[in-house]
């Protein structure tokens, strides 16, 4: 997934809220780093599409989004489902 503009990542993160039911960004991030104006990240979300949904899944994000004039520029995030405590 890579989003550029305003336009392109309200729908992009609207079209996800629309597919699941809830969304949990799971904290600390596995790995971060921020050189110069890109920000890298390494985390799982836990997610369920059914309000009762007892289980959900786990998807692995990474990637980095870029920061123009102190706001989002570009998010470019590659994701897969998995296990929560993958390495």
């Amino acid at each position: 997934m890579a989003e550029e503009g305003i336009k392109s990542l309200t729908k992009r993160f609207n079209k996800i809220k629309e597919t699941y039911y809830a969304i949990e960004v799971i904290f600390p991030f596995k790995e971060e780093f921020a050189p110069g104006n890109k920000i890298f990240t390494y985390y799982f979300n836990r997610g369920r599409k059914l309000k009762d949904d007892p289980e959900g899944g786990f998807t692995h994000v990474m990637g980095y989004v870029v920061i123009t004039n102190g706001k989002i520029a570009l998010v470019n995030f590659l994701h897969c489902d998995g296990k929560e405590n993958a390495q």
